[in-house]
């Protein structure tokens, strides 16, 4: 009996060493390209679709309590309907929405910020490729809020570029200076997992 509790806390310990040493890290990301990678030219974009392990540095901006974030971003190529669909019909000039997404940030959050991201509604996804670059979160709307993606660098392995936080028409004044504080922005990183669909 006493060899059993005894023996007990060591196996369980071990269990919990081993479970540590499996847990996923995020990935590295840096801001410059990496070998194999190229500028990235929009007329490819249909080649993000896929997949991704998004991870975004924050390098401006923190005074809105926003901070370095991970999730999970997936890109579909749209049908031509749905590509061509803008918020007061067909877009004007041929100009077109290719790719629709969602991304799930990582841990989870139900807070409506995120929430809205994760859709992937057909007709209201929470991603779109929109003005040469990735919108998350609202958009056809009015003062909509998100995070635009400016995708510079492209390869086989993912993706990488700019990012910044839209907070619409709301701004932040520092109390102490009367000046605006920039909204969050810096750079991110979307490690490819699966091919698109």
């Amino acid at each position: 009996m006493h060899r059993f509790l005894f023996l007990l806390p060591i196996v369980a310990l071990d269990l919990a060493s081993d479970g540590a040493a499996q847990s996923p890290q995020p990935p590295r990301c840096s801001p410059k390209p990496i070998v194999g990678e190229t500028r990235f030219d929009t007329s490819r974009v249909r080649d993000l679709a896929g997949e991704y392990d998004v991870v975004f540095v924050l390098t401006t901006g923190a005074a809105w309590g926003t901070s370095d974030h991970r999730g999970r971003l997936v890109l579909w190529v749209q049908d031509s309907v749905r590509s061509e669909r803008g918020p007061l019909g067909r877009l004007p000039g041929g100009r077109k929405r290719i790719l629709a997404g969602s991304f799930t940030v990582q841990p989870p959050d139900t807070s409506f910020w995120w929430r809205r991201m994760a859709s992937a509604d057909l007709d209201h996804p929470g991603a779109i490729w929109e003005w040469d670059r990735l919108r998350l979160g609202d958009h056809d709307v009015f003062d909509g809020t998100g995070e635009n993606l400016t995708v510079t660098h492209y390869g086989p392995t993912g993706f990488r570029g700019r990012w910044e936080q839209d907070n619409g028409i709301a701004m932040m004044i520092d109390s102490a200076t009367h000046q605006r504080v920039p909204d969050p922005a810096g750079y991110f990183c979307a490690h490819r997992l699966a091919p698109g669909r």
